[in-house]
């Protein structure tokens, strides 16, 4: 006895105004599943594939349908209730205005050792999405007596 199992995902549909790039931007919250996408243009079916424009997700339509023209969007969803992006501000710890010819020099961590630094962090999501972060630190001081 054989089982298959199928997933089975809620279709949409969404008819938005073409701008003549085949690409359209899809509200925060629909996420497209990445297959078995079409759009409806004047009863012709085109492929509809996921795509990006910078921050902005959405579906792309080949051949892009003219300016002014109505095209119909139709997609499974996958169930996600996250916004497609999102953004972390950090602040720095410490910072002090330095100006040109000023005798400032940070406080030591250590007898004669200090310290400063950078830390970078980012976060994409999406097929190409991953973690990016960087860190640079400055020592400057001596380590040991001699």
């Amino acid at each position: 006895m054989t089982f298959i199992a199928l997933l089975l995902l809620p279709g949409a549909s969404i008819t938005l105004t073409s701008d003549g790039s085949g690409f359209f931007p899809l509200p925060d919250s629909l996420w497209a599943a990445p297959s078995g996408s079409f759009a409806l243009v004047g009863g012709d079916t085109l492929s509809a594939f996921n795509a990006a424009r910078g921050a902005q997700v959405g579906m792309r339509v080949e051949p892009p349908p003219p300016a002014g023209t109505p095209v119909t969007l139709v997609f499974d969803t996958l169930p996600f209730t996250i916004p497609h992006t999102t953004g972390l501000r950090l602040e720095p710890l410490d910072r002090i205005p330095v100006s040109a010819g000023s005798s400032y020099s940070p406080s030591p961590a250590g007898e004669g050792l200090y310290i400063s630094g950078v830390k970078r962090l980012g976060v994409s999501l999406g097929s190409d999405g991953g973690l990016a972060q960087g860190t640079r630190i400055s020592l400057e001081g001596m380590l040991s007596p001699g």
